[in-house]
């Protein structure tokens, strides 16, 4: 496993590591606030690499 914090946003990132093979990904939220706003808002435009 492999750790990094980044500063792109989640699409932009969760898009590079899909096109580079480097999954599975876990996000980790550091509130439950956060994780609920992020799995109540899917992300636009990123569907499977294609």
């Amino acid at each position: 496993m492999h750790r990094s914090k980044r500063l792109t946003p989640i699409a932009e990132t969760l898009t590079e590591l899909l096109e580079t093979k480097q999954s599975p990904v876990y996000i980790v939220h550091f509130t439950q606030a956060g994780a609920v706003e992020r799995a109540q808002s899917p992300l636009r435009g990123t569907g499977p690499p294609g």
